[in-house]
This record gives C-alpha cells, sequence and structure tokens, in this order.
C-alpha cells in the first residue's frame, strides 16, 4: 500500500513527538530545580557589585595610593576613637599630623613624589578661604558639583578634607566644617530616589589637619586662585573624592 508523501511525513512528526514525550527509563527522573527567589537572586547581585567595587577601588587609586589612604583612615579612625573614650567636653573630631605624617613621609620616599602630587592624580577641588569667611565662591561650588555628579557615586565613595593647621588649628577645623556640612547639605538633599529611604551615597571622610609642602606651580588651571578669594595657600581646603 502506498501512502502520500504527506500522510508519511504526518506519520514521522507524529511518531517524533510521541517518542519526544516518553521520559527516559534508564534511570530515576531528577526532580525540577526550584527558581531562586528574588530575594536570593538580590543577595547574589548585591555580592557581585561589592566584589566588582572593591576591584575598581584598585583601578580608581592604583595600589600605592590605596595603601596611603588605608594606613591613615585606620590611625585617623583610631585617634577619634581615643578622643571620643576621653569623655571631654569638645571631643576632636579631626585627624592630625601625628596620624598622617608617617605614611606620608613613607609613601614620598617611595613615589618620589609630594604629597600633594601623589594626592591630586585624584578628582579634587579646592577653595582658598580667607580668615573668617563663611561662604563658597559660586565658581567653586560650580567645581563640588561637578565632582559629586560627573561620575556616579558608588557604595564605597568617600570625600575627603585636606587643610593646614598653619594659621590656627581653630580656623583649620572650621574652614573643614564649612566644607564639610556643605558636602553633606549636597549630598543630602541630591541623593538618588532609589536611596530615599536608604543612606545617603557618598561618605565624608574626617577631616585631615596637615601642613603639607605646597607651592604656586603645584596648583592645575582650575585650582588656581580666583579673584575673589584669599591668595595664601596655607587657607585652602582641598576636597579629594575616593573611590577607594
Amino acid at each position: 500500500m502506498k501512502l502520500a508523501f504527506p500522510a508519511i511525513l504526518w506519520l514521522l512528526l507524529g511518531a517524533a513527538d510521541c517518542a519526544a514525550s516518553v521520559p527516559e527509563q534508564n534511570g530515576p527522573v531528577a526532580a525540577p530545580v526550584p527558581a531562586p527567589s528574588d530575594q536570593q537572586q538580590l543577595k547574589e547581585l548585591t555580592g557581585r557589585v561589592d566584589r566588582l567595587e572593591k576591584h575598581l577601588s584598585l583601578l580608581a587609586c592604583g595600589p600605592q595610593l590605596k595603601h596611603l589612604l588605608d594606613n591613615i583612615r585606620y590611625e585617623c579612625q583610631a585617634q577619634a576613637s581615643a578622643s571620643a573614650n576621653a569623655a571631654s567636653d569638645e571631643a576632636d573630631t579631626s585627624c592630625g599630623s601625628a596620624q598622617i605624617e608617617p605614611a606620608v613621609v613613607s609613601a614620598e620616599r617611595q613615589s618620589d613624589k609630594k604629597f600633594i602630587k601623589l594626592m591630586t592624580v585624584l578628582p579634587h577641588a579646592v577653595v582658598f578661604l580667607g580668615e573668617g569667611v563663611t561662604s563658597i565662591p559660586t565658581r567653586r561650588t560650580e567645581q563640588l558639583q561637578a565632582l559629586i555628579e560627573d561620575t556616579p557615586l558608588l557604595g564605597l565613595t568617600r570625600f575627603l578634607l585636606v587643610t593646614s593647621p598653619l594659621r590656627g588649628k581653630a580656623e583649620a577645623s572650621r574652614r573643614a566644617k564649612l566644607l564639610s556640612d556643605w558636602l553633606d547639605a549636597y549630598l543630602t538633599a541630591h541623593k538618588s530616589d532609589a536611596k530615599k529611604d536608604g543612606k545617603v551615597e557618598g561618605k565624608i571622610d574626617v577631616p585631615w589637619l596637615y601642613n603639607f609642602s605646597l607651592n604656586p606651580k603645584d596648583l592645575s588651571p582650575a585650582d588656581k586662585f580666583i579673584p575673589t578669594e584669599s591668595k595664601d595657600l596655607a587657607r585652602g581646603i582641598w576636597v579629594f573624592r575616593t573611590d577607594c
């Protein structure tokens, strides 16, 4: 008996479908693997992001600068804890030469670069504030805004303020507080919608009060004095963005 080609094709396809529907009998049928929950997937994704940020930190700073920052931050945190435990009415919220200088001297010796040259590879802005000045020039606020906004903030993004106590520690602390308050207010007001109920992106480090070597030729065009600022290098407050 001859069958038409469409009939033969139908028989073959039908047989294949039936074969595919019959489970293998050579071993036990594996139980279906449950899909990970949304919570598990979020946890895994968060872990991957954290690992990625740690690797990015080395790219952002380089191993030598990251080592310098880590060392000084450790010393500053130890000093801050000791100050808090001293139960004084006015706990010191800054970090000074005793905590900073040993690590800086070592880094300068190894790199043959001055502190400011090591640091200014980082994104930064500087404001030169005269004694008692309480406002930040418009051009400098624009630079500070760009420092915050030009690159998305990471979970490990920190802002480090460095100023010299050469003209008096009280005045240096005042400058640092003025800039720290401005940064805190700006970060809080402009945090992303995704973080509205969480922590503010970008942490502000304990200010460094450190009398580092600096001369006018060390200033980049963007860092140079603007007409309304003090022309005293020792009154500069440097704001460094560190993603490491």
